[in-house]
């Protein structure tokens, strides 16, 4: 059961993220993305469908906005038997 609920999490989010994500370059590649910002500390959170090579103090630039982040942290989040999606943290 709790592998169908992470199968149908991480398919909603892949919908989610081809209707609204917004285009980046990240990793030497373009890739979409879910960005969100906490205001408390002023960083933002990328969340791609797959993981890939990134580490702190590389570039992520936002498309839409033209701007540039630098890359804090990275993780991977998991639930329910599946991977959901990959998390990169910038400021």
């Amino acid at each position: 059961m709790s592998n169908e609920i992470g199968k149908e999490t991480r398919a909603a989010f892949l919908e989610i993220l081809e209707e609204m994500g917004t285009d980046c370059q990240a990793g030497g590649e373009s890739r979409k993305a879910m960005i969100t910002e906490n205001k408390e500390d002023r960083t933002y959170a990328f969340c791609f469908a797959d993981e890939f090579a990134v580490k702190a103090g590389d570039k992520i630039k936002n498309w839409a906005t033209e701007a540039d982040f630098t890359v804090i942290r990275t993780r991977s989040l998991s639930a329910a038997g599946s991977f959901h999606y990959f998390e990169v943290s910038a400021k």
